[in-house]
């Protein structure tokens, strides 16, 4: 991000110089228009870079947090489920199953599991879809 931002503003810097040279009467309009356009597509791939490298430490983040999340939910439920029988396990299960997905040959289970640090407080009818009312 660092770079990116050194980057621009050195290409800054050779917008202004390249405008005294043109006000010096050192290169003539079509000289500063080129070399100027040029400069300003340089600056907007940088904007562009640093855009999606914003995006991407984003999701990091979002995607560090959903990992923390589950592997508390993880822990939580791990003593748990060393004390509850099979029937327990299959009903818990049950729970966690948002939907099956059947197409062809494939076969695509959806879960539901609380990945946000308060996800366990929530009720798994509001996490699944099938229990939500639609409009």
């Amino acid at each position: 991000m660092e770079l990116l931002k050194k980057a621009s503003q050195q290409i800054e810097r050779q917008q202004e110089r390249l405008l005294e040279a043109y006000l010096a009467d050192v290169i003539k309009l079509p000289e500063l228009e080129r070399k100027r356009g040029e400069l300003s597509r340089k600056l907007e791939v940088i904007k562009i870079q640093s855009t999606q490298l914003q995006s991407k430490t984003v999701q990091r983040i979002e995607l560090s947090q959903i990992t923390d999340s589950i592997e508390t939910f993880c822990a939580k439920i791990k003593p748990t489920l060393e004390q509850t029988n099979f029937d327990q396990k299959r009903q818990l299960i049950e729970w966690l199953i948002d939907r099956v997905i059947v197409s062809d040959n494939d076969v695509e289970i959806r879960y539901v599991v609380p990945t946000h640090p308060e996800g366990s407080h929530v009720p798994f009818c509001q996490l699944r879809s099938d229990y939500r009312v639609q409009f």
